[in-house]
């Protein structure tokens, strides 16, 4: 399976020179002092230039709807293989991640309260960090954090190796 979504993608994918060249055709025609403009795009005849103004002709469009097909049928190859992808091994730490921010929410508001009632009774902030149960609160609300952050590393490291594992990209 995953074979056949490789060789899907790159089949799809476009090389660095067509990259440039959509890159061009969509964003940069127009002005051409602006930008320098690709020796081969001009060359092949996608590009004329008349009174310092790049635009394109008909084999130029035709080229860069091409580009833009391509470029879609990589959208959606990608698209499946990451679903995919994150259906199986992404969407667990996902729910992870949800549920370590509620909790650490929720330790927020518990200490941010008791911190609140503190103040009222008229402790000052000194007084409020001896204190033992916000010291509790404080060290839940850290211990939260670091888990999140370690869950997030997880995610981030199990998309790395999904792009890897594919070869699209070299990290």
């Amino acid at each position: 399976m995953i074979e056949k979504l490789r060789t899907a993608l790159m089949e799809s994918s476009l090389s660095r020179e067509e990259l440039q060249h959509i890159t061009f055709l969509l964003l940069c025609c127009g002005d051409s002092n602006r930008q320098q403009i690709p020796e081969d795009l001009v060359k092949a005849g996608y590009i004329s230039i008349t009174n310092n103004c790049c635009t394109l002709t008909a084999q130029g469009i035709a080229y860069r709807d091409s580009l833009m097909q391509k470029l879609a049928k990589f959208h959606a190859a990608s698209d499946v293989v990451f679903r995919q992808y994150f259906d199986n091994e992404l969407l667990p730490i996902k729910n992870k991640m949800q549920s370590l921010r509620q909790q650490w929410r929720s330790a927020r508001d518990k200490r941010l309260r008791y911190k609140e009632t503190l103040l009222k009774q008229g402790k000052d902030k000194a007084a409020i960090k001896k204190d033992v149960h916000y010291k509790k609160l404080q060290n839940d609300q850290d211990t939260l954090r670091t888990c999140l952050r370690h869950a997030e590393k997880e995610y981030n490291k199990k998309i790395s190796a999904c792009i890897k594992r594919i070869a699209i990209i070299d990290l």
